[in-house]
């Protein structure tokens, strides 16, 4: 479980703390999260979360016909600024194996980037998920369903070279769980209208 404020949006595993600051929790990140019988203890906090509401996501509108491996290019090549340049000839990479269902290549294309780069979810992993998302959402098509296959199979062995936070995140996402920025962005990417600077800064700053 994951506590945070309401600017950096809804996750399938967090709490969204509408009032307060995050520097009144008596709280640091990273700290441990534990929970009974609806009450949540973080730092020096204790939050009743009885009545807490569930967020649910947007169903996924799928684009079976277009769902293909340029696709998943195209879509990264739209991927603007420092993001781009640091992961996206990873990604294009892990994309071409994908479509050729080289197994081997997929697990050396996905070792490459889990646990790559700083921060409690590292860049690398942050890729992954993106990617999870397009596939899990602008499928289902046989591209996308053998796609999602290989890479559960590389990442299943693969989790332990990165967070703990990191890998809770890359398995929700293997199951197709993502958080609310970044369903709305891929949802655009996928759609061909294009995406505004602001969907693109929220999912930065989460």
């Amino acid at each position: 479980l994951v506590v945070h404020g309401p600017g950096y949006g809804h996750t399938p595993t967090s709490l969204v703390v509408a009032g307060g600051r995050s520097d009144e929790w008596g709280a640091a990140r990273g700290d441990i999260v534990t929970g009974k019988l609806g009450y949540l203890r973080f730092g020096s906090t204790l939050l009743d979360a009885r009545q807490a509401r569930v967020w649910q996501p947007r169903r996924a509108v799928h684009r079976g016909a277009t769902a293909s491996a340029e696709t998943l290019r195209a879509i990264i090549r739209e991927i603007p600024g420092d993001a781009r340049a640091r992961l996206h000839s990873a990604c294009r990479r892990l994309v071409t194996v994908l479509a050729a269902a080289d197994a081997t290549a997929v697990w050396a294309g996905t070792r490459a980037l889990v646990g790559n780069g700083p921060g409690l979810t590292p860049s690398g992993d942050d890729a992954l998920v993106g990617l999870l998302a397009v596939l899990h959402r602008v499928g289902p098509t046989e591209f996308c369903s053998d796609a999602l296959r290989l890479l559960a199979e590389s990442l299943d062995a693969l989790l332990c070279r990165t967070t703990t936070i990191g890998a809770h995140y890359l398995r929700l996402a293997m199951d197709g769980h993502f958080g609310e920025h970044l369903t709305d962005l891929v949802d655009a990417l996928g759609s061909g209208n294009g995406v505004g600077t602001e969907q693109v800064a929220r999912v930065r700053a989460t």
